[in-house]
């Protein structure tokens, strides 16, 4: 048998693991919530403390592993869809809907990640950037108010993202926030000339 060969078996090995630990921590953040431990972790997928530790360094890279196959699966195909439909707000609200499912079902990961959210951008800028071309194609057809540019477009998803952790974890309470999003700020309407984006940064002045 060649070394190739050889290695076959291993890697199988490695990636069947690999996928019982993202199950397995999918499974016990549910249920246990934000704090569960990578023992706990681990036990639960059936392998050793140390084979969980080939496979992450620590828990902000499980948790990461855990949520990027979460928007290969349910994102990544509403984004084509989003493309594909004639109507580029709709298709936007495809994929806001998708996350905001996600991170209602995932409400503890996004919690146990805290204020390092940082570690959470680079998963995220592929639908970013799909959003954008959604939002410039809206703006181009006068759908979306034309002022709102991709800066505006992180903070809203932000903010929608953040009515998740005030709704019950695994609810569709979301869907009333996403509406809210879409009737009040992409959809057109009797809205009120936005100051410019550095408007925000400024200094108060006191008496």
């Amino acid at each position: 048998m060649s070394e190739a060969e050889s290695m076959r078996p291993r890697r199988a090995d490695a990636a069947r693991n690999n996928d019982r630990l993202i199950n397995a921590a999918r499974l016990c953040f549910r249920v246990e919530g934000p704090d569960v431990s990578l023992q706990t972790i681990a036990k639960q997928a059936g392998v050793g403390v140390a084979t969980l530790f080939r496979n992450f360094a620590d828990k902000d890279e499980m948790i990461l592993a855990v949520l990027a196959e979460e928007i290969t699966v349910r994102v990544d195909p509403l984004m084509e869809r989003a493309l594909a439909d004639p109507n580029p707000v709709r298709g936007m609200m495809y994929i806001i809907n998708g996350m905001m499912g996600i991170a209602s079902r995932e409400a503890n990961m996004i919690s146990a990640v805290g204020v390092r959210r940082e570690i959470l951008i680079g998963i995220a800028t592929p639908i970013v950037g799909t959003l954008y071309e959604l939002l410039k194609q809206s703006q181009a057809e006068e759908l979306i108010r034309a002022e709102l540019d991709v800066g505006d477009l992180v903070v809203l998803l932000a903010m929608i993202l953040s009515s998740v952790e005030s709704t019950p974890p695994n609810s569709r309470s979301w869907k009333r926030f996403a509406m809210l999003l879409a009737d009040s700020v992409l959809v057109p309407g009797r809205h009120r000339e936005l100051p410019p984006a550095k408007a925000f940064f400024w200094t108060p002045e006191f008496p």
